[in-house]
């Protein structure tokens, strides 16, 4: 089974040694520094949407350039799936250890599942509160519009998703190519359309916002074509040495992560959240129209 995960950076870093890891430098383009490994800017691309796409540019590159590939996946030079697996959900490590990311343990999981994701995280708000820090409501009212627009038969679960608190973020999964095809037709064809909507802003994080939304597109795809996921715990790499409460010490680690769960799922549910059978409001649509905005 030919495997690649490519590792998304954009500065030096400790990499590993497994050969089934591609790093690949995000937005080489439009960078003043070469890395020396492989460009997002190489053959067909879209290297200098990085500030607005994030790491997938880098996904595109792959979706676009690689060949003979059986299994894909994405994750980021300090955010790595923990493949031994474990009853956490995050992993803080100040270096990477190697049989946490052997790659040669995903055949096995792929043998019964369809996909691999990261653990949801349990926040203490909905999940549209959470997206609305990341980025404005007008972009995320331009973002659902056109998803809705394109795709219909995707609202429901979306707006459940987005009224509920279990959210899977930061892009990452890993999956057979085949599908890793069919995701990218279906992300960067909604993408590529809110682009013609989108308006670029005087600030560099809400800027990022198509990175943001692919993160809420990828659950939804999964959802919606009855994907079996594999949950797998994200090890992230931290520059300094992880300081360890001596208290959380003393508890296993599903015992803490199960007390915290459900603290935030208590603030959830007593929070002031949203809870709509639709975020698409006539509210936002007389402003979009103002704007010469009109979603066909």
């Amino acid at each position: 089974m030919n495997t690649k995960i490519i590792v998304c950076c954009h500065k030096k870093t400790d990499l590993p040694s497994d050969k089934n890891f591609l790093p690949v430098q995000a937005g080489r383009k439009i960078s003043d520094v070469d890395l020396g490994i492989a460009g997002d800017d190489e053959g067909e691309n879209i290297s200098e949407l990085n500030p607005y796409f994030c790491e997938l540019t880098a996904q595109y590159w792959a979706w676009k350039n690689l060949k003979n590939i059986d299994v894909v996946g994405l994750c980021h030079y300090r955010r790595f799936f923990k493949l031994s697996g474990g009853l956490g959900r995050t992993y803080r490590q100040k270096s990477i250890i190697h049989n946490d990311i052997d790659t040669s343990l995903i055949p096995r999981i792929m043998k019964d599942y369809d996909i691999i994701l990261p653990k949801p995280v349990i926040t203490t708000k909905s999940l549209y509160d959470l997206f609305s820090w990341f980025m404005t409501e007008v972009q995320m009212q331009i973002y659902l519009r056109t998803f809705f627009k394109m795709h219909p038969e995707y609202e429901k679960i979306t707006v459940d998703y987005l009224n509920g608190n279990k959210c899977i973020g930061c892009n990452m999964a890993i999956m057979p190519w085949t599908r890793f095809c069919q995701y990218n037709e279906f992300l960067f064809s909604i993408l590529f359309k809110a682009k013609e909507y989108i308006k670029s802003l005087p600030y560099s994080y809400y800027n990022r916002s198509f990175g943001m939304f692919s993160e809420i597109l990828l659950p939804m795809f999964c959802k919606m074509n009855g994907l079996k996921v594999k949950y797998l715990p994200v090890i992230v790499l931290c520059d300094q040495s992880v300081s360890v409460n001596p208290y959380k010490a003393m508890f296993p680690k599903f015992l803490t992560t199960f007390v915290n769960d459900g603290i935030r799922n208590l603030k959830y549910l007593v929070s002031n959240r949203r809870t709509n059978d639709t975020y698409i409001t006539s509210f936002w649509e007389q402003y979009l129209i103002k704007d010469g905005i009109v979603i066909r």
